[in-house]
């Protein structure tokens, strides 16, 4: 055989289809495959929202199953904190405390005394005029003593609501309007009307002068001179 020819494959006849000659261009063409004259073979429908499948793995028989992956834990997540039931305690700071205030012992006698003090009214002062002949005036709020006195006359605030006191002088040393006597808070005054013969106040041995416009205290018991006329003082 020669060198060029060492190197061919031979092809048993029958093996390649002889190709059919084109009439008008001279080439031979290729036979085509033939389809089968059956249906189509159906295909699996498809499953919407399945991904693509895997590669089929054929085992023989005998052969052990391929061992599945493992499955992760499943994350458990944080559990929510539970709220506290109830309003929230206040601080102990916030806390108004009251002091326990322990009752003050009394005894009977303080009792006693306490209950007398806050129910019994004051006791109101009363002065009284009494003359030589026994009659008695009581002054409230305020007096005017004369022969004929006259409250109207003095024109002042010191006389209003006075009542007059006529009192017999038959020595006639009394002025008409001789003396004004006022209680003021309790304690008695008498005041010298600018009278002729004047106004003495007499108590514990002594005697007192009274200036004429200028109101002098009389304690209780004294004695009040008008002129030579004389009355006694008394509280009651």
């Amino acid at each position: 055989m020669p060198d060029d020819k060492r190197y061919l494959i031979s092809v048993p006849p029958g093996l390649i289809p002889q190709a059919e000659p084109d009439v008008n261009s001279g080439t031979r063409k290729l036979p085509q495959p033939q389809k089968p004259s059956g249906p189509p073979p159906e295909q699996a429908p498809s499953t919407p929202g399945a991904g693509p499948r895997g590669p089929v793995i054929s085992l023989g028989p005998g052969s052990p199953l391929p061992s599945a992956p493992p499955r992760s834990a499943p994350v458990s997540e944080p559990a929510a904190p539970i709220p506290a039931a109830g309003p929230a305690a206040e601080p102990a700071a916030e806390r108004a405390v009251t002091p326990a205030v322990e009752p003050t012992a009394v005894d009977e006698g303080e009792r006693s005394t306490l209950s007398a003090t806050e129910t019994a009214p004051v006791a109101v002062r009363r002065w009284v005029l009494a003359l030589g002949d026994g009659t008695r005036h009581p002054v409230d709020p305020a007096v005017v003593v004369g022969r004929n006195p006259n409250p109207q006359g003095l024109g002042s605030a010191a006389g209003a609501g006075a009542l007059p006191l006529a009192i017999v002088d038959p020595e006639r040393s009394v002025s008409k309007t001789h003396a004004l006597f006022q209680v003021r808070d309790g304690v008695l005054t008498v005041l010298d009307l600018d009278s002729t013969n004047g106004v003495v106040v007499s108590a514990d041995g002594r005697d007192q002068p009274v200036v004429p416009g200028q109101p002098e205290v009389v304690p209780d018991a004294a004695v009040v001179s008008l002129g030579r006329f004389e009355l006694r003082v008394v509280s009651a």
